[in-house]
Parts: structure tokens; sequence; C-alpha cells
């Protein structure tokens, strides 16, 4: 199962998970809960007429996202 996350993330031109590591995630300022924040990055997504499935574009496009919401030096 992780070798095929890990082929996956590697056809969107993502790194491997790093094995045995608990990530603790929170939401960036203005968001109340992980939820939320993946929700605005669905929507976004499909608003720019991407598929929510696994692919460089979808990957490309949540990163200029994250890029916005958690600006560098926070």
């Amino acid at each position: 199962m992780e070798s095929d996350a890990n082929g996956l993330l590697a056809e969107c031109g993502l790194p491997a998970r790093p094995a045995g590591r608990l990530w603790l995630l929170q939401p960036p300022q203005g968001f109340v809960s992980l939820d939320a924040t993946l929700s605005r990055l669905v929507k976004s997504a499909k608003d720019a007429g991407l598929d929510i499935l696994a692919n460089p574009a979808l990957v490309q496009h949540v990163q200029r996202d994250l890029d916005g919401l958690f600006p560098s030096g926070s």
C-alpha cells in the first residue's frame, strides 16, 4: 500500500512520504479547521475546471493556493 501511494505521488511530481513520521497539522490563519482548508482547496480546483483526482495539474494548482495561504516566513 505504501509503495502504491509513493508511486502515485511520484507520478504527480511529489516526493515519497517519509516513513515512520506522524504529521501534526493546523489550519492556516483565517480557517477554523483543516476540513475548512481542504474544502477551500477543492472548491478552488473545481472552479478552475480541474478534476479532483491525483494528477500533476491538480498538485500544481493546490501548491499555488497553499503558497498563498502559508506565505513564506510564517
